[in-house]
């Protein structure tokens, strides 16, 4: 098969190319960001009126991009002219979303009677019944608007309710407003 004088130095190349390949193979891979993948939107119905540049979505809705996910009764899509998304509105019974807010944080959970997503301003804005949770903290109030870009939520004073906080103990503050 392979002369003798071969064999140490195929045994030294496999001994020195196998780990590296599986340390290559557990390497991370680089993580595109949530608003870099595909959106899929799933529902029972969808009405396409292009002249408006509205998509209605109807019945057990759920879009997926990355590791964001929106479930609701009911979706609508506002595109401008240059057919980019201007805003979203999703209401259901509740609607229900999950997101990073970072990549180095946890998943965030959010449900609410109407979510709306304005993606210029790069707002999440929960309305009715809102809820936000991250790692068992969680914001609860009636009007709840969250800045992706900012990492800020807002709790808006309403008359139909107050603005509820449980923090968990042991787990990171809240940061102070700039």
């Amino acid at each position: 098969m392979y002369p003798i004088y071969l064999k140490p130095k195929i045994i030294l190349f496999i001994g020195l190319v196998w780990p590296m390949a599986a340390f290559a193979s557990e390497m991370p891979k680089k993580i595109k960001p949530d608003q870099e993948e595909p959106i899929q939107i799933k529902a029972d119905s969808a009405l396409f009126n292009e002249k408006a540049g509205t998509v209605i979505y109807k019945g057990h809705v759920l879009l997926e991009q990355g590791s964001r996910r929106l479930a609701a009764d009911t979706l609508t899509i506002q595109k401008d002219a240059q057919g980019k998304i201007d805003s979203m509105i999703a209401k259901g019974n509740p609607a229900v979303l999950q997101l990073k807010t970072a990549p180095e944080k946890n998943l965030g959970y959010g449900e609410a009677k109407t979510v709306y997503y304005i993606p210029t301003q790069s707002e999440i804005i929960l309305i009715g019944e809102a809820k936000l949770s991250q790692d068992k903290n969680i914001v609860q109030g009636s009007h709840l608007i969250y800045s992706l870009q900012k990492r800020r939520l807002v709790s808006e004073a309403s008359p139909k309710g107050r603005t509820v906080v449980t923090l968990q103990p042991n787990t990171p503050t809240i940061e102070p407003l700039p």
